[in-house]
């Protein structure tokens, strides 16, 4: 993503030179972290300590990069805004994030199958034509839009559908009636993916029979206690 900062002298920097970009042009993680988030986020406290922002927040970052904020700042960010579906669950980054009073909020909520057609891999799977999904909006009467919409507030997350159609719009707000049972909001069984913007491909996608919520193993019975033998 882009992001500003201030050219700065590169030699300075504790530990030696190092360089702000790779040979791809992607930036140093160490030195973003380090340097342009932290001075990034200290300019965004000034500004809310003015009065002239109500609350700040980040998007994309990590457990790591908020423990920075935490650690070496003096306001907790508001809000983490990340991709979030079933595809895409982000379970501990949701968790760390509530656990620190964070709001999370889901941006492609419904899917990123809109993304640039170099970031997908080939025959990947669309969530909104996912059996699992499909099957859930059948026996609720709603659509599978619905469904994800739903599934993202029962875990405490604000969502963001992108939609310009009327209709679409009035059916993303009614999803917040929909009340999905409890063995359903968690979707367990739907492939997540192990990396932010990667969904699994099509043969990993599992059917509805392999995506069915399976109940924890019993535990093994004990064996029978062996008698004392009298003496």
């Amino acid at each position: 993503w882009p992001f500003a900062f201030k050219q700065k002298d590169l030699s300075t920097i504790k530990g030696g030179w190092r360089a702000l970009r790779d040979a791809k042009g992607t930036p140093n993680p160490e030195l973003i972290i380090t340097m342009e988030y932290l001075e990034t986020w200290r300019s965004l406290e000034r500004l809310q300590a003015e009065g002239k922002v109500k609350s700040i927040g980040v998007s994309n970052f990590t457990e790591a990069q908020i423990d920075e904020i935490i650690e070496k700042c003096s306001v907790v960010p508001a809000v983490n805004q990340v991709e979030l579906h079933p595809y895409l669950q982000q379970e501990p980054l949701v968790r760390f994030c509530h656990d620190n009073d964070i709001q999370v909020t889901a941006y492609s909520p419904l899917g990123s199958s809109d993304r640039p057609d170099n970031f997908k891999a080939e025959d990947e799977p669309v969530l909104l034509e996912d059996p699992v999904i499909k099957t859930i909006a059948e026996r609720h009467d709603a659509s599978p839009a619905q469904v994800l919409i739903s599934w993202a507030l029962h875990r405490d997350t604000a969502v963001i559908p992108k939609s310009v159609n009327p209709e679409r719009l009035g059916q993303n707000l009614a999803a917040a009636d929909l009340k999905l049972s409890p063995v359903k909001k968690p979707l367990k069984g739907l492939k997540a993916s192990a990396s932010a913007g990667a969904l699994p491909t099509r043969a990993e996608a599992p059917d509805v029979k392999q995506s069915a919520p399976i109940a924890p193993p019993k535990p093994p019975a004990k064996p029978p206690a062996k008698k004392a033998k009298k003496a």
